[in-house]
């Protein structure tokens, strides 16, 4: 969904961007990519195997306060450049951790190497990053 705001509607537009924010996302397991999601070229595969109950296990642990490291592949600035063209540009850079909150997360439909990812997170939150999150002790991920 895009919300458009015109005229005085455009006073509240502020308060849409600080807005909790709802996502539901395909998550694939075995594979890594460059970028964390299914553009990104595929750079690891991993053999995945993974019982919902363990999967289950591994989401709840992201319910609540978390940190969360920003993606390279991302608008945000260092040193007055966006990661993603210091990413393109091969480099990688330190990125602080960021606290953000899952406020509500489920996994479903999983069938063996992929699940749907169901979330209300807070402002900032990257869905690629807390996929791979959730991925690191159950096998690779691409969204």
């Amino acid at each position: 969904m895009l919300p458009l705001c015109f005229g005085n509607a455009t006073k509240f537009s502020a308060d849409l961007l600080h807005a909790d924010k709802g996502y539901t996302a395909r998550v694939k397991l075995g594979e890594v990519t460059e970028t964390g999601d299914a553009e990104g070229d595929v750079i690891e595969r991993h053999d995945v195997n993974v019982t919902f109950d363990e999967l289950t296990k591994v989401v709840s642990r992201f319910l609540g306060d978390i940190q969360q490291v920003p993606p390279m592949y991302s608008y945000l600035k260092v040193n007055g450049s966006c990661l993603y063209q210091l990413a393109r540009e091969g480099e990688t850079v330190e990125r602080a951790p960021r606290a953000v909150t899952i406020k509500a997360i489920e996994a479903t439909d999983f069938d063996g190497t992929s699940f749907t990812l169901t979330c209300l997170v807070s402002k900032g939150t990257y869905i690629r990053v807390l996929a791979e999150d959730i991925s690191t002790p159950l096998g690779a991920v691409r969204i």
